[in-house]
């Protein structure tokens, strides 16, 4: 929200700085952020990257409910 004013309507990217992605290992070819760039570019749908964590460790992390 504090960058709205500079942004616009622009497509933007939120990363954080705990987040690594080995591209190497990653379950799926668009474990990326290139190919997170391709999907929004094909549909223009908002793109999440998230990964299951065990359930005792949940208190550890943000958890979304990407089902709704």
């Amino acid at each position: 929200l504090c960058a709205a004013g500079i942004i616009g309507d622009e497509p933007f990217a939120v990363m954080l700085p705990d987040v690594l992605i080995n591209n190497r290992t990653a379950d799926s070819g668009h474990v990326d952020m290139a190919g997170m760039m391709a999907a929004f570019s094909r549909n223009e749908h908002p793109q999440i990257m998230v990964e299951p964590v065990p359930y005792e460790h949940a208190e550890r992390y943000g958890i979304v409910d990407c089902a709704g």
